[in-house]
Protein backbone atom coordinates (compact mmCIF):
# COMPACT_ATOMS: atom_id res chain seq x y z
CA UNK A 1 0.00 0.00 0.00
CA UNK A 2 2.80 2.35 0.21
CA UNK A 3 2.03 5.56 1.38
CA UNK A 4 -1.58 4.59 1.13
CA UNK A 5 -1.05 2.52 5.14
CA UNK A 6 -3.03 4.18 7.28
CA UNK A 7 -2.30 2.83 10.52
CA UNK A 8 -2.09 -0.66 12.61
CA UNK A 9 -4.74 -1.40 15.04
CA UNK A 10 -4.09 -4.27 18.06
CA UNK A 11 -6.78 -6.13 18.89
CA UNK A 12 -6.86 -8.62 21.98
CA UNK A 13 -9.15 -10.86 23.91
CA UNK A 14 -8.33 -12.60 27.28
CA UNK A 15 -9.14 -16.05 27.39
CA UNK A 16 -13.25 -14.86 28.92
CA UNK A 17 -13.87 -13.38 25.56
CA UNK A 18 -12.96 -9.71 27.04
CA UNK A 19 -11.53 -7.63 24.13
CA UNK A 20 -8.77 -5.03 25.09
CA UNK A 21 -8.85 -2.34 22.36
CA UNK A 22 -5.52 -0.59 21.60
CA UNK A 23 -5.29 3.05 20.20
CA UNK A 24 -4.44 2.97 16.67
CA UNK A 25 -0.44 3.33 15.73
CA UNK A 26 1.09 4.97 13.20
CA UNK A 27 2.06 3.38 9.82
CA UNK A 28 6.16 3.55 10.78
CA UNK A 29 5.74 1.90 14.18
CA UNK A 30 6.99 -1.81 14.29
CA UNK A 31 7.18 -2.52 17.66
CA UNK A 32 4.82 -1.96 20.48
CA UNK A 33 4.60 -2.93 24.23
CA UNK A 34 1.04 -3.67 26.39
CA UNK A 35 1.71 -3.63 29.93
CA UNK A 36 -2.08 -4.59 30.96
CA UNK A 37 -1.86 -8.35 30.54
CA UNK A 38 -2.30 -10.16 34.13
CA UNK A 39 -0.14 -13.25 35.04
CA UNK A 40 -1.11 -16.35 34.98
CA UNK A 41 -3.85 -15.94 32.34
CA UNK A 42 -3.50 -16.27 27.98
CA UNK A 43 -4.57 -13.43 25.01
CA UNK A 44 -5.36 -13.80 21.90
CA UNK A 45 -4.06 -11.04 19.66
CA UNK A 46 -3.68 -10.22 15.85
CA UNK A 47 -2.43 -7.23 14.47
CA UNK A 48 -4.53 -5.34 11.89
CA UNK A 49 -3.02 -2.91 9.14
CA UNK A 50 -5.88 -0.62 7.67
CA UNK A 51 -5.17 0.85 4.53
CA UNK A 52 -6.36 4.74 2.84
CA UNK A 53 -7.53 2.96 -0.11
CA UNK A 54 -11.11 2.09 -0.97
CA UNK A 55 -12.65 -0.19 -3.02
CA UNK A 56 -15.67 0.34 -5.33
CA UNK A 57 -18.14 0.23 -2.65
CA UNK A 58 -16.38 3.24 -0.65
CA UNK A 59 -14.91 0.87 1.88
CA UNK A 60 -11.02 0.43 3.62
CA UNK A 61 -8.94 -2.09 2.50
CA UNK A 62 -8.07 -3.91 5.85
CA UNK A 63 -5.66 -6.87 6.24
CA UNK A 64 -4.71 -9.18 9.13
CA UNK A 65 -2.23 -10.81 10.77
CA UNK A 66 -2.02 -14.48 11.61
CA UNK A 67 -3.51 -14.70 15.13
CA UNK A 68 -1.57 -16.27 18.40
CA UNK A 69 -2.34 -16.88 21.75
CA UNK A 70 -0.08 -15.80 24.53
CA UNK A 71 0.44 -17.33 27.88
CA UNK A 72 1.15 -15.55 30.94
CA UNK A 73 1.60 -18.28 33.48
CA UNK A 74 4.74 -17.55 35.46
CA UNK A 75 6.79 -19.83 37.27
CA UNK A 76 5.37 -20.81 40.59
CA UNK A 77 7.18 -19.98 43.98
CA UNK A 78 7.88 -22.54 46.43
CA UNK A 79 5.12 -22.51 49.09
CA UNK A 80 7.18 -21.45 51.60
CA UNK A 81 10.98 -20.08 52.51
CA UNK A 82 11.94 -21.11 56.21
CA UNK A 83 14.66 -19.55 57.83
CA UNK A 84 15.88 -22.45 60.08
CA UNK A 85 18.89 -20.69 62.00
CA UNK A 86 21.61 -17.88 62.19
CA UNK A 87 24.33 -18.79 64.28
CA UNK A 88 27.88 -17.38 65.26
CA UNK A 89 30.45 -19.98 63.99
CA UNK A 90 33.69 -20.60 65.92
CA UNK A 91 35.78 -18.65 64.30
CA UNK A 92 33.49 -15.89 64.29
CA UNK A 93 31.21 -15.48 61.59
CA UNK A 94 27.39 -16.26 60.69
CA UNK A 95 26.40 -19.60 59.40
CA UNK A 96 22.65 -19.24 58.13
CA UNK A 97 20.34 -22.17 56.74
CA UNK A 98 16.89 -21.79 54.87
CA UNK A 99 14.71 -24.86 53.83
CA UNK A 100 11.96 -23.87 51.23
CA UNK A 101 9.49 -26.50 49.23
CA UNK A 102 10.74 -28.47 46.71
CA UNK A 103 7.51 -28.47 44.85
CA UNK A 104 8.63 -24.83 43.08
CA UNK A 105 9.63 -23.91 39.11
CA UNK A 106 11.73 -21.26 40.98
CA UNK A 107 15.42 -22.72 41.63
CA UNK A 108 17.23 -19.25 42.23
CA UNK A 109 17.70 -17.66 45.49
CA UNK A 110 19.65 -14.46 46.32
CA UNK A 111 20.72 -13.49 50.50
CA UNK A 112 19.52 -10.26 51.34
CA UNK A 113 21.08 -8.74 54.90
CA UNK A 114 20.51 -5.30 56.73
CA UNK A 115 21.56 -3.52 59.87
CA UNK A 116 17.61 -3.77 60.90
CA UNK A 117 14.34 -5.76 60.30
CA UNK A 118 13.10 -3.38 58.34
CA UNK A 119 16.04 -2.71 56.02
CA UNK A 120 17.01 -5.62 54.93
CA UNK A 121 17.97 -5.25 51.22
CA UNK A 122 21.42 -5.29 50.51
CA UNK A 123 22.48 -8.40 48.05
CA UNK A 124 24.85 -11.01 49.99
CA UNK A 125 24.94 -13.72 47.53
CA UNK A 126 22.80 -15.48 44.62
CA UNK A 127 22.29 -19.23 44.74
CA UNK A 128 21.36 -20.74 41.10
CA UNK A 129 19.40 -23.40 40.30
CA UNK A 130 18.77 -25.12 44.13
CA UNK A 131 16.66 -28.13 43.99
CA UNK A 132 17.80 -29.62 47.24
CA UNK A 133 15.23 -28.09 49.28
CA UNK A 134 17.93 -26.00 51.29
CA UNK A 135 20.49 -23.68 51.56
CA UNK A 136 23.64 -23.40 54.11
CA UNK A 137 25.97 -19.98 53.83
CA UNK A 138 28.64 -18.43 56.15
CA UNK A 139 28.72 -15.25 56.13
CA UNK A 140 32.09 -13.35 56.54
CA UNK A 141 30.97 -9.95 58.95
CA UNK A 142 33.11 -7.93 60.32
CA UNK A 143 31.88 -8.30 63.52
CA UNK A 144 29.69 -10.57 65.82
CA UNK A 145 28.96 -8.45 68.54
CA UNK A 146 27.13 -6.13 65.81
CA UNK A 147 23.34 -7.39 64.90
CA UNK A 148 22.59 -8.87 61.41
CA UNK A 149 19.28 -9.62 59.62
CA UNK A 150 18.97 -11.95 57.07
CA UNK A 151 16.04 -13.25 54.54
CA UNK A 152 16.12 -15.64 51.80
CA UNK A 153 14.30 -14.16 48.41
CA UNK A 154 13.09 -16.53 45.71
CA UNK A 155 13.53 -14.70 42.47
CA UNK A 156 11.38 -14.67 39.21
CA UNK A 157 13.70 -13.92 36.42
CA UNK A 158 11.16 -12.76 33.84
CA UNK A 159 11.91 -9.97 32.81
CA UNK A 160 14.91 -9.75 35.40
CA UNK A 161 15.13 -11.06 38.83
CA UNK A 162 12.64 -10.13 41.09
CA UNK A 163 12.30 -11.09 44.71
CA UNK A 164 8.70 -12.83 44.52
CA UNK A 165 8.65 -14.76 48.17
CA UNK A 166 10.56 -13.83 51.23
CA UNK A 167 11.84 -16.10 54.24
CA UNK A 168 11.23 -15.21 57.66
CA UNK A 169 13.76 -13.00 59.35
CA UNK A 170 16.99 -14.58 61.18
CA UNK A 171 19.45 -12.77 63.32
CA UNK A 172 22.72 -12.89 65.34
CA UNK A 173 22.29 -13.04 69.33
CA UNK A 174 24.78 -10.80 70.89
CA UNK A 175 25.93 -11.66 74.31
CA UNK A 176 27.60 -9.10 76.86
CA UNK A 177 29.14 -10.19 80.06
CA UNK A 178 30.67 -8.09 83.08
CA UNK A 179 33.12 -9.89 85.84
CA UNK A 180 32.79 -8.40 89.68
CA UNK A 181 34.62 -10.51 92.54
CA UNK A 182 34.37 -13.78 90.48
CA UNK A 183 30.24 -13.00 90.20
CA UNK A 184 29.99 -12.99 86.27
CA UNK A 185 26.28 -11.11 84.70
CA UNK A 186 25.43 -12.24 81.81
CA UNK A 187 23.43 -10.45 79.17
CA UNK A 188 21.96 -11.49 75.63
CA UNK A 189 19.02 -10.01 73.32
CA UNK A 190 16.59 -11.76 71.91
CA UNK A 191 16.76 -14.41 68.58
CA UNK A 192 14.66 -12.83 65.78
CA UNK A 193 12.55 -14.62 64.76
CA UNK A 194 11.41 -18.50 64.15
CA UNK A 195 8.22 -19.32 62.70
CA UNK A 196 7.04 -20.88 66.14
CA UNK A 197 9.05 -18.31 68.28
CA UNK A 198 11.81 -19.47 70.99
CA UNK A 199 11.69 -22.13 73.53
CA UNK A 200 14.60 -22.11 75.29
CA UNK A 201 17.88 -20.10 75.97
CA UNK A 202 21.04 -22.36 77.07
CA UNK A 203 23.85 -20.91 78.79
CA UNK A 204 27.10 -22.92 78.21
CA UNK A 205 30.48 -22.01 80.38
CA UNK A 206 34.29 -23.04 79.02
CA UNK A 207 37.18 -23.26 80.90
CA UNK A 208 40.51 -24.78 80.28
CA UNK A 209 39.86 -23.99 76.20
CA UNK A 210 37.72 -26.86 75.72
CA UNK A 211 35.63 -28.28 79.20
CA UNK A 212 32.28 -26.85 77.90
CA UNK A 213 29.45 -27.79 80.12
CA UNK A 214 25.74 -26.52 80.17
CA UNK A 215 24.65 -24.11 82.98
CA UNK A 216 21.21 -23.28 82.76
CA UNK A 217 18.45 -23.46 80.47
CA UNK A 218 16.11 -20.30 80.76
CA UNK A 219 12.74 -20.29 79.01
CA UNK A 220 12.27 -17.58 76.41
CA UNK A 221 11.69 -14.09 78.22
CA UNK A 222 14.44 -14.06 80.47
CA UNK A 223 17.88 -12.74 79.25
CA UNK A 224 20.28 -12.38 81.62
CA UNK A 225 22.06 -14.51 84.27
CA UNK A 226 24.61 -14.48 87.13
CA UNK A 227 27.54 -17.18 87.56
CA UNK A 228 29.68 -17.23 90.49
CA UNK A 229 33.10 -19.16 89.06
CA UNK A 230 34.92 -18.41 92.92
CA UNK A 231 33.55 -21.92 93.27
CA UNK A 232 35.96 -22.96 90.62
CA UNK A 233 38.61 -21.96 92.25
CA UNK A 234 40.63 -25.13 93.85
CA UNK A 235 44.12 -25.87 94.46
CA UNK A 236 43.32 -29.44 93.58
CA UNK A 237 41.86 -28.50 90.52
CA UNK A 238 43.47 -25.53 88.82
CA UNK A 239 41.36 -23.73 85.85
CA UNK A 240 42.54 -21.35 82.95
CA UNK A 241 41.85 -17.82 84.22
CA UNK A 242 40.54 -17.17 81.39
CA UNK A 243 36.12 -18.53 81.04
CA UNK A 244 34.22 -17.83 78.45
CA UNK A 245 30.41 -17.51 77.82
CA UNK A 246 27.85 -17.98 75.16
CA UNK A 247 24.10 -18.45 74.71
CA UNK A 248 22.63 -20.88 72.78
CA UNK A 249 18.93 -20.44 71.44
CA UNK A 250 16.38 -23.37 71.09
CA UNK A 251 13.10 -22.95 68.83
CA UNK A 252 9.53 -23.94 69.29
CA UNK A 253 8.73 -27.96 68.89
CA UNK A 254 6.07 -26.43 66.75
CA UNK A 255 7.56 -25.68 63.23
CA UNK A 256 4.64 -25.95 61.07
CA UNK A 257 7.22 -27.40 58.21
CA UNK A 258 8.65 -29.84 60.99
CA UNK A 259 11.74 -27.81 61.46
CA UNK A 260 13.70 -27.20 64.74
CA UNK A 261 16.42 -24.29 64.78
CA UNK A 262 19.38 -23.85 67.07
CA UNK A 263 21.43 -20.79 67.31
CA UNK A 264 24.70 -20.17 69.11
CA UNK A 265 25.54 -16.08 70.17
CA UNK A 266 29.45 -14.82 70.08
CA UNK A 267 31.45 -16.62 72.74
CA UNK A 268 32.86 -13.97 75.34
CA UNK A 269 35.92 -14.72 77.35
CA UNK A 270 36.92 -12.41 80.56
CA UNK A 271 40.54 -12.87 82.44
CA UNK A 272 39.76 -13.53 86.48
CA UNK A 273 42.40 -11.70 88.29
CA UNK A 274 44.94 -14.36 89.40
CA UNK A 275 45.76 -14.44 93.02
CA UNK A 276 48.49 -16.51 94.41
CA UNK A 277 49.21 -17.83 98.06
CA UNK A 278 52.36 -18.79 99.33
CA UNK A 279 52.33 -21.12 102.72
CA UNK A 280 55.51 -20.56 104.75
CA UNK A 281 55.99 -24.00 106.74
CA UNK A 282 55.93 -27.54 106.40
CA UNK A 283 56.63 -30.46 108.47
CA UNK A 284 57.69 -33.18 105.85
CA UNK A 285 57.11 -35.60 108.60
CA UNK A 286 54.74 -38.46 106.13
CA UNK A 287 52.17 -38.41 109.37
CA UNK A 288 49.49 -36.97 106.65
CA UNK A 289 49.24 -33.59 108.06
CA UNK A 290 50.88 -30.65 106.33
CA UNK A 291 53.64 -33.33 104.55
CA UNK A 292 53.95 -31.03 101.56
CA UNK A 293 53.99 -27.45 99.65
CA UNK A 294 53.45 -25.79 96.47
CA UNK A 295 51.98 -22.43 95.35
CA UNK A 296 48.39 -21.95 96.04
CA UNK A 297 47.19 -20.52 92.57
CA UNK A 298 43.53 -19.68 91.84
CA UNK A 299 43.91 -20.30 88.31
CA UNK A 300 45.97 -22.43 85.94
CA UNK A 301 49.15 -20.85 84.36
CA UNK A 302 50.44 -20.98 80.74
CA UNK A 303 53.56 -21.07 81.98
CA UNK A 304 54.94 -22.06 85.59
CA UNK A 305 58.05 -22.44 87.23
CA UNK A 306 58.53 -23.07 90.89
CA UNK A 307 62.24 -23.71 92.20
CA UNK A 308 63.63 -23.86 95.71
CA UNK A 309 66.65 -23.14 96.94
CA UNK A 310 68.61 -24.19 100.22
CA UNK A 311 70.71 -21.34 102.53
CA UNK A 312 73.64 -22.02 100.76
CA UNK A 313 71.62 -21.44 96.80
CA UNK A 314 72.29 -24.88 96.05
CA UNK A 315 68.80 -26.07 93.86
CA UNK A 316 66.79 -29.05 95.91
CA UNK A 317 63.99 -28.77 93.88
CA UNK A 318 62.46 -27.58 90.76
CA UNK A 319 59.29 -28.49 88.72
CA UNK A 320 56.95 -26.92 85.88
CA UNK A 321 54.21 -28.47 87.01
CA UNK A 322 51.74 -26.04 88.88
CA UNK A 323 50.22 -29.17 90.15
CA UNK A 324 53.64 -30.78 92.03
CA UNK A 325 54.33 -30.34 95.28
CA UNK A 326 57.76 -30.17 97.07
CA UNK A 327 57.85 -33.29 99.97
CA UNK A 328 60.86 -32.09 101.53
CA UNK A 329 63.32 -33.94 99.74
CA UNK A 330 66.64 -32.88 98.02
CA UNK A 331 65.95 -33.67 94.20
CA UNK A 332 63.62 -36.43 95.39
CA UNK A 333 65.98 -38.50 97.52
CA UNK A 334 67.37 -37.45 100.91
CA UNK A 335 64.89 -35.32 103.57
CA UNK A 336 65.88 -31.94 103.42
CA UNK A 337 67.51 -30.56 106.77
CA UNK A 338 65.19 -28.31 109.31
CA UNK A 339 65.53 -24.66 108.51
CA UNK A 340 65.29 -21.62 106.27
CA UNK A 341 64.50 -22.75 101.81
CA UNK A 342 64.33 -19.99 99.89
CA UNK A 343 61.88 -20.43 96.75
CA UNK A 344 61.38 -18.49 93.41
CA UNK A 345 57.84 -18.19 91.41
CA UNK A 346 57.90 -17.28 88.21
CA UNK A 347 54.43 -18.01 85.52
CA UNK A 348 52.47 -16.52 82.93
CA UNK A 349 48.54 -16.24 83.16
CA UNK A 350 45.96 -16.10 80.14
CA UNK A 351 46.42 -13.06 79.20
CA UNK A 352 50.10 -13.24 79.05
CA UNK A 353 51.28 -11.25 81.63
CA UNK A 354 54.18 -12.76 83.76
CA UNK A 355 54.74 -12.74 87.53
CA UNK A 356 57.47 -13.49 89.59
CA UNK A 357 57.52 -14.41 93.18
CA UNK A 358 60.13 -14.77 96.13
CA UNK A 359 60.11 -16.11 99.53
CA UNK A 360 61.29 -17.98 102.30
CA UNK A 361 60.18 -21.48 103.29
CA UNK A 362 60.99 -23.03 107.12
CA UNK A 363 61.19 -26.72 107.00
CA UNK A 364 60.68 -28.24 110.37
CA UNK A 365 60.32 -31.51 111.97
CA UNK A 366 58.03 -31.61 115.23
Amino acid sequence: WGNSLLAYNIHFTDINGNYSGVPSLSPDTIRYEYRNVEQNSGYYLYIEAESAIEDDNGYFFYSNSNRIFLNTDRAYPPSYINADYATVTPDNNIELKFTFDQNTQLTDFILFYGNSPADIVVPVTEFENIVSGSVTYIHDVFSVEKKSYYQLAAVDLCPQKNPVLKSNIASNIILQITEDNYLVTLEWDNYLEWLSGTKYYHVYRIINESEIEKIDSLLYGTNSLTDNVGFLISNENLIDDKVCYYIEAEENDNNIYGIKGFSKSNRVCISLEPEIFMPNAFTPDNNSHNDRIKPILTFRPKTYLFIVYDRWGSKVFETKNADEYWYGKVNGKKNAAPGVYIYYLKLTTSANIIIEKKGTITVFYP
